[in-house]
């Protein structure tokens, strides 16, 4: 049996695990780590939840489980994600966010280098009643369907390729029964 706490300048976390029978397990508990501060390049984000690392072949496997968080102005809901540990990164199995009256689902690769190569699922039967939504859309009543691939290179050049369906939208005095848009943007935000 494993048992600890680590105190860094990012914040503290307690840690449990076992070296067996079976695989080898290690988890850590946090009320809150600074994220920039623990990895050089991560968003300023105050994170606190639970994840465990379990030794497994050919690839460690990672459960997380965050609690709500806040983005700048924008609130992250609690997020769920399983995946595998390789030598470059994680591959996302599974991530998934609760949104009001919907859900986000996010799949793919995520580099140590930066990069991501992310495919990102969301439905919304109102973006409206979510206040993670209505703070990229204010003002916009609709249903909301989003189908991506999200592609980051290490040195900031990144793409978003998909379509984007909004139904029922009413925005101000206009309104449309299905507004979609397919294509791509892409910036460098290196």
């Amino acid at each position: 049996l494993i048992r600890g706490s680590l105190d860094t300048d990012a914040g503290h976390a307690n840690l449990e695990g076992s070296l067996g029978p079976g695989p080898i397990r290690v988890a850590v508990r946090t009320g809150g780590l600074q994220l920039d501060t623990l990895i050089d390049g991560a968003p300023s984000l105050n994170v606190s939840g639970r994840a465990e690392i379990v030794l497994t072949e050919p690839e460690p496997t990672v459960v997380v489980d965050l609690e709500p968080m806040h983005l700048g102005d924008v609130e992250i809901p609690a997020l769920h994600a399983e995946g595998r540990l390789r030598d470059d990164g994680v591959t996302s199995d599974d991530a998934s966010l609760p949104l009001m009256d919907g859900d986000l689902n996010v799949q793919g690769d995520i580099g140590f280098d930066g990069a991501l190569n992310l495919r990102v699922n969301a439905r919304s039967t109102q973006v409206a009643s979510d206040p993670l939504l209505l703070s990229l859309l204010p003002g916009v009543r609709a249903g909301a369907h989003m189908s991506t691939r999200l592609e980051r290179q290490p040195d900031g050049r990144t793409r978003l390729v998909g379509r984007w369906t909004f139904t029922n939208v009413r925005y101000g005095g206009a309104s449309a029964r299905v507004v979609a848009a397919t294509g791509s943007v892409s910036a460098d935000l290196g």
